[in-house]
């Protein structure tokens, strides 16, 4: 099965088994990095995010490695070149 490039809340909210609530207050809290796209803030998020979330330290604060920090950016860049205004 070939994986997505891009989870929308719902399909991450499945992945981690939380509620739709609490994803979309950890995308707005930045715990789990997204982009918001498009005039209603529809969120989009790489596998590899939602992964990060599973796998961050706990404590405190969380800030994000560098490696996902790239593959954030890189989604980014994916989708303003496939002509997504974020």
């Amino acid at each position: 099965m070939e994986e997505k490039d891009y989870l929308t809340p719902a399909e991450v909210a499945k992945r981690l088994r939380l509620s739709l609530r609490s994803t979309y207050r950890l995308l707005v809290s930045g715990k789990i990095q997204g982009v918001r796209r498009g005039k209603r803030g529809n969120w989009l998020v790489t596998p590899a995010a939602a992964d990060a979330y599973l796998t961050r330290p706990r404590g405190p604060a969380v800030t994000p490695t560098r490696e996902a920090q790239r593959e954030h950016e890189r989604a980014v860049e994916a989708l303003r070149a496939r002509g997504y205004a974020i």
